[in-house]
């Protein structure tokens, strides 16, 4: 049986099958039994379907540079410097999903990049402030601070972050050493 495409005022398209001897471009609406409306045939592109599924659109701006931001709704408007778009089209969908992956990837890596210098900073002057402390340790002090600091330096996970707060060196190794 052939499936014709049927519109409903409420409860909107349809899909109905009509054989040849019974079909008429006016039905009764299917979705419920209760509603009695009655839905015309109306003919949709094909770009609209997957399988027997209607694939809604999607709506974004995009600005020059090609950054794009999902819209909250198809009747909002475009930001200031960014165009309106739409698909509708699986592979235009699954190419628009690509790029926001893509660009959040991007986005992540810049802030990526911001904190490992945020970190690299803040060690480096946690070392020199242990080196100018190290001057008034006993010898056996500077020998376990160094020991510390080199074992610092080979295991990142040795220092930990609270708020905007590092904690790692000489006195991390201590509480380590205390749990075994």
């Amino acid at each position: 049986m052939p499936t014709y495409d049927f519109e409903c005022p409420v409860h909107g398209v349809f899909e109905a099958f009509r054989t040849l001897d019974t079909f008429s471009d006016k039905i009764e609406c299917t979705v419920d039994p209760d509603c009695g409306q009655i839905a015309e045939q109306i003919i949709l592109p094909r770009r609209m379907r997957l399988g027997n599924a209607y694939l809604p659109e999607i709506t974004y701006f995009e600005d020059a540079s090609g950054h794009v931001i999902l819209a909250g709704s198809s009747n909002d408007t475009a930001p200031n410097g960014y165009v309106k778009k739409a698909t509708g089209l699986l592979n235009e969908q699954r190419k628009l999903s690509s790029r926001l992956d893509s660009q959040d990837r991007r986005l992540f890596n810049e802030m990526m990049a911001g904190e490992q210098a945020y970190l690299s900073q803040e060690i480096s002057e946690q070392h020199r402030e242990m080196r100018g402390m190290m001057e008034n340790y006993s010898e056996i002090a500077k020998d376990y601070a160094r020991m510390a600091m080199e074992k610092n330096n080979k295991e990142s996970s040795i220092w930990d972050r609270s708020g905007d707060k590092l904690n790692f060196g000489f006195l991390k190794v201590l509480e380590m050493d205390d749990r075994g």
